[in-house]
């Protein structure tokens, strides 16, 4: 993870969001992915210019492009060089080919830089990492990254993280992604059923949680009713991930027997 000529993730970024990458690197370190970051991979008396030319030309499988408002806001900064040479990398490879991956620290832009043939940067898809979607987006990152450098999954730690972590619209369709992916590997058994018993854990928690009951029906009936049908509807969206999960497992589990 140390040598710039093995092949890699290359870390694109400002130094003002340093900490905002640590905790990328953490989760690059916990999935076991290769990366490349100039902090500790370039040291006294290196020519930084080459060694960062190598690390994106030579060695680099996926680039990451970190933006936030810290980025925006410079006229200059080393990370528009790195930059610029990724984009040379880019229009050198096959059309469609994903290499060159933005990420957003905030909900700002992601720049329009010309990538050639009519394409800007902002065209790519880009993973967010921050807000409430923080872990589910990271690790569709892994995920993605794994594909790329030829791995099929993501570390199984960050894989139960990523789902625990992730908001109410994602939760459904992440367990519903993973679930399919177990399914299809029978060495991923053992993950799969940590993955539900984590949600069965989740939904059986507020469901035995005293503070919840609300005591008897009061009012008219129509005030009845109403509530009646936001206990119901909160119900569905408590079960709703779980469920999903298991009307995939209903439908692909038979394929695995």
């Amino acid at each position: 993870m140390r040598n710039e000529a093995a092949k890699h993730v290359f870390i694109s970024y400002v130094r003002e969001d340093s900490d905002r990458v640590d905790g990328l690197c953490a989760v690059l370190e916990a999935a076991q992915i290769p990366y490349w970051r100039d902090r500790q991979d370039l040291g006294p008396g290196d020519a930084w210019r080459t060694k960062i030319r190598t690390a994106i030309r030579d060695g680099s499988l996926v680039f990451l492009a970190c933006f936030s408002d810290n980025s925006r806001t410079k006229d200059k900064s080393y990370m528009n060089e790195e930059l610029s040479l990724a984009v040379e990398e880019l229009r050198l490879r096959p059309p469609g080919r994903v290499w060159l991956i933005p990420v957003r620290f905030d909900a700002g832009d992601v720049p329009e830089w010309d990538l050639g043939a009519g394409r800007v940067l902002s065209d790519l898809n880009y993973s967010d990492l921050f807000g409430t979607a923080h872990m589910a987006q990271a690790a569709r990152l892994v995920t993605t990254i794994n594909r790329l450098l030829g791995e099929k999954r993501p570390d199984p730690a960050t894989a139960l993280a990523a789902v625990e972590q992730a908001t109410t619209a994602d939760r459904a369709d992440l367990l519903k992604r993973l679930t399919k992916e177990m399914l299809l590997e029978p060495s991923r058994r053992i993950e799969l059923d940590d993955l539900v018993s984590q949600e069965v854990r989740r939904v059986l928690a507020v469901l035995k949680d005293q503070n919840r009951v609300t005591g008897p029906l009061g009012g008219t009936n129509e005030e009845q009713i109403v509530r009646i049908a936001q206990e119901a509807q909160g119900l569905w969206t408590l079960s709703e991930p779980l469920c999903a999960s298991l009307q995939v497992a209903s439908r692909w589990g038979h394929l695995n027997r």
